[in-house]
């Protein structure tokens, strides 16, 4: 069933899935973390009998996921992307992939799935995931290096230093204005 999933729509299926805890998907489903990486961050797309154990480990069902949740992300992609002259066609084809109606109790289920995975709105709000962390850490020991003037360069400029993971960590360590600096610039990148 994986070959018929669309790449952007499994990246995020396996974010969902993941709900910021990588490691403990790929643990539970018996796979090395970087397998959730690749497929989180694309074009590896797991074959399906690797999907099915990362949907158990997740604690859902195969068909609540291809009946419901992969159609929602679908639906999701869609409202993001800007109306162009085929947005119509690719709506039908979406409500198609969804057998043409979703009833009040499916739409309850995807409310209460989405509901329980807690992810905050914004990007700079979602905790770190220990490679994240130690990635942060790496890059705050980076800057200590640096000047002032060549920190908030660093930070407005790099992406690599535009992360939740840096901003966390800088606040941890007592550079609360750097950490302000790093989130106001993920707040600039994002809207």
């Amino acid at each position: 069933m994986s070959e018929r999933i669309d790449p952007e729509d499994m990246k995020d299926l396996i974010r969902l899935l993941a709900r910021g805890e990588p490691e403990t998907l790929a643990a539970a489903a018996g796979l090395d973390p970087s397998s959730i990486y690749r497929y989180q961050s694309g074009p590896t797309l797991p074959r399906p009998r690797t999907l099915a154990r990362i949907i158990a480990a997740a604690g859902l069902s195969p068909r609540f996921v291809h009946a419901i949740l992969l159609p929602a992300i679908a639906a999701a992609r869609l409202a993001r992307t800007p109306l162009s002259d085929t947005f119509l066609e690719d709506l039908e084809a979406a409500l198609e992939d969804t057998g043409g109606d979703l009833s009040g109790a499916a739409l309850a289920r995807i409310a209460i799935f989405l509901a329980e995975l807690e992810d905050p709105a914004e990007p700079w709000e979602r905790p770190a995931a220990r490679h994240d962390r130690q990635r942060a850490d790496d890059l705050r020991v980076r800057l200590e290096d640096c000047s002032a003037e060549d920190r908030l360069f660093l930070i407005r400029t790099c992406p690599e230093y535009q992360t939740p993971a840096l901003a966390q960590r800088l606040r941890e360590t007592g550079s609360a204005e750097l950490a302000r600096e790093v989130e106001a610039t993920l707040q600039k990148a994002a809207g």
